[in-house]
């Protein structure tokens, strides 16, 4: 599908980050997914995100054994309180990463973002068709989950 050209100027600033925090989350959510449906951590550069490789070279090292520290006290508490580790499920953080995603899509229309300044006339119809795509898109990935999740690699 041919992307129409660019129109910045649609969008007031707080519109512009409102839309930049709320699909940034999207974008996470669809990596997420991918990482639990695949194992890996993704290659597909990120759209709405740039991490900034900023800490020092020696702060792993550095804090290795405090890591460890804390490690070793969290088993503490655990041991001490009789703290059962939580059960996490795949299939439950992927439905909740579509509905989450979904839920900001929706979040993200033209008549949503009133509230961070005036809605140019134009742009309804080139954000919401687009937004629109976007939503079909997470919901057909919901629609791909089975009714009940796997019993191979649940935990006992």
């Amino acid at each position: 599908m041919p992307n129409p050209p660019p129109t910045p100027d649609l969008l007031t600033e707080g519109q512009r980050r409102h839309l930049i925090a709320s699909l940034g989350f999207v974008e996470r959510h669809l990596h997420e997914i991918e990482r639990l449906t695949d194992g890996r951590r993704t290659s597909t550069p990120a759209i709405f995100t740039r991490e900034a490789r900023d800490l020092p070279a020696d702060f792993g090292t550095a804090i290795r054994p405090s890591i460890a520290d804390a490690l070793a006290t969290l088993a503490d508490l655990a041991a001490a309180f009789d703290l059962a580790p939580r059960h996490t499920s795949d299939f439950r953080s992927v439905q909740a990463l579509v509905m989450s995603g979904i839920v900001l899509v929706e979040d993200s229309a033209h008549r949503h973002l009133v509230a961070y300044g005036p809605v140019h006339p134009d742009l309804p119809t080139r954000l919401d068709p687009l937004l629109d795509r976007l939503h079909a898109q997470v919901r057909e990935i919901g629609r791909a989950l089975p009714a009940r999740p796997s019993t191979e690699g649940s935990p006992p």
